[in-house]
């Protein structure tokens, strides 16, 4: 039986500029959206390998700006660790903020042979309909994350959601938190999940 391994696919890093009037325009911008200016889409408190019950999680690196040519550059560095790593593991993918639609564009070549779950946190998603080949989705996002919910609009504008449709997705709402309070391990306190910790969520739905 093989071992589960994990893949971790960040976001964008936390936009500076060393030119004064740049760097308040970045902070307006951030207080708009409602997340704080130390927002920084490193390794979630909340994934660690026991969570996924995996041997080890293998971050996969890219420049993690806003460059297309750098997310297309990112999807191709996520299909070719998971072709590195399918014939010996049991992958399983996890995508937070740009990571999950970097996360979804690269799973769309695989089936769940391959990726048996895709975990997406804050997750900017392109559509709303998903079937990823029976890949089993994680949706965890919040109605209050202003920066996601700005995002899909922004790149899909019709089909995105941060709300996800399909038969192999399990949705989970967070509430009232922020896109960078989504890097904790917060706690549930509605719905199904209620009491849970996201680590706790993640543990329950992986095989």
């Amino acid at each position: 039986m093989k071992k589960n391994l994990t893949l971790y696919i960040q976001g964008v890093n936390y936009l500076s500029s060393h030119v004064t009037f740049f760097q308040w325009f970045i902070n307006l911008c951030y207080w708009f959206i409602n997340a704080k200016p130390n927002y920084k889409v490193e390794h979630p408190d909340w994934l660690k390998k026991e969570h996924t019950k995996s041997e080890r999680v293998e971050a996969v690196e890219w420049k993690s700006d806003l460059n297309p040519l750098s997310k297309r550059e990112a999807v191709i560095e996520l299909k070719k660790a998971i072709e590195k790593y399918r014939k010996d593991y049991n992958i399983i993918v996890v995508g937070t903020s740009l990571g999950g639609l970097i996360a979804t564009d690269a799973l769309s070549d695989f089936t769940i042979d391959d990726v048996s779950n895709l975990i997406l946190v804050g997750s900017i998603n392109k559509h709303k309909n998903i079937s990823l080949n029976g890949i089993k989705i994680l949706n965890i996002y919040s109605k209050k994350d202003t920066l996601a919910r700005l995002a899909t609009r922004l790149l899909a504008p019709i089909h995105g959601s941060q709300k996800l449709n399909g038969a192999n997705v399990i949705n989970v709402d967070l509430g009232r938190a922020r896109h960078d309070q989504l890097f904790k391990d917060l706690k549930i306190y509605h719905g199904p999940y209620k009491d849970k910790t996201i680590s706790q969520i993640v543990s329950l739905n992986i095989n």
